[in-house]
């Protein structure tokens, strides 16, 4: 009989903390035929002010994804069609990436699991 004894491994907490909690990459790409405006809360990527995304244009950051949103985006793609979108929620199932789509018709998010779904933009007030 013998026995395998695995050699111990060093936890450190950013480890840790990386294996609890991943990182998401968050994508905006305007696929819209005209420029829109956007702005996000959060500090790794545009949250100081409204910014211009070109067409074609993509936007790129990462977040922790600690379980619950904290990431909110305004998004303007046209007058009609504006409002406040959850950056990443864990619902949306992205895994390790959240990829938004602009068309003149409002925002997609693609994932492994949905290819192309419409997100409603909330507006006056309703966030939650």
């Amino acid at each position: 009989m013998s026995i395998v004894v695995a050699p111990p491994t060093k936890v450190t907490a950013a480890g840790l903390l990386s294996e609890l909690f991943p990182m998401v990459n968050v994508t905006i790409t305007n696929n819209a035929s005209h420029e829109v405006w956007y702005m996000c809360n959060n500090k790794g990527g545009p949250h100081d002010r409204l910014y211009k995304l070109g067409v074609g244009g993509v936007s790129q950051w990462a977040i922790r994804d600690i379980g619950f949103p904290l990431v909110w985006c305004y998004m303007h793609i046209n007058d009609g069609i504006q409002g406040v979108f959850w950056g990443f929620l864990p619902k949306y199932r992205c895994d390790r990436h959240c990829d938004w789509w602009v068309k003149d018709d409002g925002l997609y998010l693609y994932t492994r699991y949905d290819d192309g779904q419409y997100i409603w933009l909330y507006q006056d007030g309703e966030y939650f």
